[in-house]
This record gives C-alpha cells, sequence and structure tokens, in this order.
C-alpha cells in the first residue's frame, strides 16, 4: 500500500517566497524526523483513499478513484516542501505565533485568508502511475468527493467555527492567462473569483457549512504528522464536461469576535497568550531547497489562495491568486483528494484525438440476440461500423453520423454460428478493430 507521504524531513525553515505566507516549512527527502531525533513514519491512514475501485463492467471500464495529483508528484519522483504553521483567517488583523529555524517564536499577522485547488485529471503526471487512469481532454467524468488534510487548535471550549467550503465546476473555473510585468513571460492559469468582503468565492455552484469544534478530529503538534486530520465531503457537483476543470476553495468563519493583534498559536511547543482558535488546511509547493521542482506539466493542478493585498487581477473583478506563477516549474498547491467517476469506453485506448473503440458486450454474445459496440468520437463524424467473420466475409454494416463523445451502437446476432467475429469502426482517419464471440 503505498502512503501519501512516505518518508519526511523536518527541516523548520520559514517561508520566505513572496507567495506563500510565513510559516514553519518541512521539506521531504529521506527521513521523518521528530523533535528528539528519532526516524518516524507519518501516521497517514490512506487504505481507503487509494482504494482501487477502476473495474470492467459489461464490457466498458468504468473509473471510480481517488486522484491524488500530490501524491503522483512522489511517485514520479518530485521533492515537496510542506507548510505546516500558517492559520487561515477572514482578514489581517490576527496574529500567528511559530516556531522559526532556530526554535524560538516568530510572530507575523496572518497572511492567508482563503484557498483552495484547482483539480484536472488530464494530467501527464497521472499517467505514470499505473492503477490511476488518466482521463484526456474528451472524457467527461463527475468529481463527488473531495477531502483535504488539516490541523485544528480549539483554545476556547465551548466555541463553535465554521469552515465554508465553496466547490467549482465547468464555466464557474475561469481560465486565465498571467503576463510577468517585468519578464513578460505568460502562464496559463485557472482561478476562481474571490469576494474580500465576504472572504470566499463569487459564483460557486455548491457551498457547504461544516462546523467545527473542540470535539473536531485533529492534531496540534509541530510536526507534518498534526496534519492527520482528513475532512471530506460530497461535493454535489454535476458532470464536469470534457475539458473542463472542478475545484474548491475553504475559507474559515471564527464564531469569536477579535481585536487588532488578539493572538493565534500554530505551534504546540509555543507557551503563548492564545486568544483564538486555530484552523490551517496542509499547503505544499513542488521541489525542496535542495532539488528544485524538474517536473513540468501544463495541466491545471495548482493552488488557488486570498493573500493580503494581493490579488490575481484582469479587467475583471478579483480572482484567487493562482499557486503556479513562478519562474520555475514549482507550483503551490493544497494537499487535496477528488474521488472521481467517469463512464469510458476505455480510457487507456483513446487516441490523442478522443477516438476509441471499446469492448463489446456482452461478451460472449447469443445467438439470435444483440451484441453493443461502443466508441468514443473525438469530432462529429460519419461512422461506419462492420462485422466480418474470420475468413473476411462481410456479415452486417452500419453507417450513422454522430456528435463528438461516447455512443453505442447495437448490432444484430440472428443466424451467426457459435464461433469468433470481427467488428470495425471507421470515422474519420480513425480506423481499427477488435473481436468478440458468439456462444
Amino acid at each position: 500500500m503505498k502512503r501519501l507521504f512516505t518518508k519526511v524531513l523536518t527541516t523548520g525553515m520559514i517561508a520566505t517566497s513572496a507567495v506563500v505566507a510565513n510559516g514553519q516549512v518541512v521539506d521531504s527527502e529521506n527521513t521523518y524526523q521528530d523533535k528528539m531525533g528519532a526516524q518516524k513514519e507519518v501516521p497517514f491512514n490512506e487504505a481507503e483513499i487509494l482504494k482501487h475501485n477502476a473495474a470492467k463492467k459489461l464490457g466498458k471500464l468504468e473509473v471510480e478513484e481517488w486522484y491524488i495529483y500530490q501524491n503522483a508528484l512522489a511517485e514520479n519522483g518530485e521533492g515537496r516542501t510542506y507548510f505546516t504553521g500558517n492559520s487561515i483567517w477572514p482578514d489581517s488583523s490576527a496574529v500567528q505565533i511559530f516556531m522559526d529555524d532556530n526554535d524560538q517564536p516568530e510572530i507575523s499577522h496572518v497572511g492567508t485568508h482563503a484557498l483552495g485547488q484547482v483539480f484536472d485529471p488530464k494530467s501527464e503526471t497521472f499517467q505514470l502511475i499505473a492503477e490511476t487512469p488518466q482521463l484526456s481532454k474528451h472524457n467527461a467524468y463527475t468529481v463527488d468527493s473531495i477531502g483535504f488534510f488539516y490541523k485544528y487548535r480549539n483554545a476556547n471550549p465551548g466555541t463553535v467555527d465554521t469552515l465554508i467550503i465553496d466547490v467549482y465546476n465547468n464555466t464557474s473555473v475561469i481560465p486565465l492567462t498571467y503576463t510577468n510585468s517585468q519578464t513578460q513571460q505568460q502562464w496559463t492559469s485557472a482561478s476562481f473569483r474571490y469576494n474580500r468582503t465576504t472572504n470566499s468565492g463569487y459564483s460557486p455552484v455548491n457551498t457547504i457549512k461544516m462546523p467545527i469544534s473542540e470535539s473536531t478530529e485533529g492534531f496540534y503538534s509541530t510536526d507534518l504528522g498534526s496534519f492527520s486530520g482528513l475532512m471530506t465531503f460530497a461535493t454535489g457537483l454535476p458532470e464536469t464536461t470534457r475539458g473542463g476543470y472542478t475545484g474548491f476553495t475553504v475559507s474559515y468563519k471564527p464564531s469569536m469576535s477579535n481585536q487588532f493583534g488578539d493572538t493565534i498559536v500554530n505551534d504546540s511547543l509555543i507557551q503563548g497568550d492564545t486568544k483564538l482558535n486555530s484552523f490551517m488546511p496542509l499547503v505544499m509547493r513542488q521541489g525542496t531547497v535542495q532539488n528544485p521542482a524538474f517536473l513540468v506539466d501544463t495541466t491545471m493542478n495548482h493552488g488557488v489562495f486570498a493573500y493580503s493585498f494581493v490579488k490575481y487581477r484582469t479587467t475583471d473583478p478579483d480572482y484567487f491568486y493562482p499557486g503556479n506563477l513562478t519562474t520555475t516549474p514549482a507550483r503551490n498547491h493544497v494537499y487535496a483528494l477528488f474521488k472521481l467517476k467517469s463512464d469510458n469506453v476505455s480510457v487507456g485506448e483513446l487516441s490523442k484525438d478522443g477516438y476509441g473503440l471499446g469492448n463489446a458486450y456482452p461478451n460472449p454474445a447469443s445467438v439470435n440476440a444483440e451484441v453493443n459496440i461502443p466508441f468514443t468520437l473525438g469530432n462529429s463524424e460519419t461512422v461506419t461500423i462492420e462485422m466480418f467473420d474470420l475468413v473476411g466475409k462481410t456479415i452486417s454494416t452500419v453507417t450513422n453520423t454522430y456528435t463528438a463523445g461516447e455512443h453505442t451502437e447495437t448490432l444484430s446476432t440472428n443466424n451467426l454460428k457459435p464461433g469468433f467475429y470481427l467488428y470495425t469502426i471507421t470515422a474519420g482517419d480513425f480506423k481499427t478493430s477488435k473481436k468478440f464471440s458468439v456462444k
């Protein structure tokens, strides 16, 4: 069983990147060490998360998987840097305290107000992991559940805070192009509109409000293992169209009012004056100090963040700031999991243009019955499906015009003898054959 984090090394350094709020950082390399120097494995139990559910049903490959982009990075040898000391707060009035690289308290105003992740299952990274089928731009899919790791400290028993989770789909995920004003280098990105007044999205497809209190599962310590809290929720999203994106953001609504300078203690080793509760999702960045990111992926898997005085601007209103805008391949992410469902002709057999021929079903078919031929088209086409016996004699031919997408044509097996037969699809320049049997 693969782990979300196999081994990590605690370095205690402080993030200084302009697009990452201050906080303790953990670089991922070879070993995880606690404060006493003992080597340990981070206690993530992901048995249910990584359960492989892809199964052939009636000749079609039905995908039902947890897609974890950050885990794909790890499996492909990419280093990760984790940020473990950054609370989110609706504004910058609160002060957070965490340990610096010299194990001394570091104090700064909270700079991250909301964050989230864009999800794109067309990533080239996913296809390098054998048990996670990669989708193409021609595959529709549905994200029915999302999860993310977090830690939470309720320093005021009896109080109940609220998480506001916005989920986005299709046109509510906005494609954007960012141009660096100094280098004129451009990045293609995707984001959601951000409402600074409400500290949430403008037009999510669904909004989920979750109460959290001292009874909420969560861990509070300095190491990466403190993010053992895993929050999952049903999205209620409709199907994501071919080539579309899905995503979510999370913001935090404290139940307590605060005065400017009230404190949040993010580190269990600090004996500070804790006035406010603390909530933080796990955030990571590709690459480490010793080993910068090397994987170049042109898909839209990246984090989105709402920072103090940092907004992604176009001619339209504000957006969450995309977490992939750097001069290197490095990207920032919320450590998130997306449970994806997709009925595909055959995920691994689609051509680069979105054409594919599936497995006939039922197989074997019965005499004097029917057999179904599933196929996918990248464009609207006139399609010819032919059935042959093994000596090349044409048994039947069907020609129809179909739109782009997934289809099924039904052929008769009347008067066929038991044995093997071939079926061929011709659609424009695409032509391929498979066989089935009759019993």
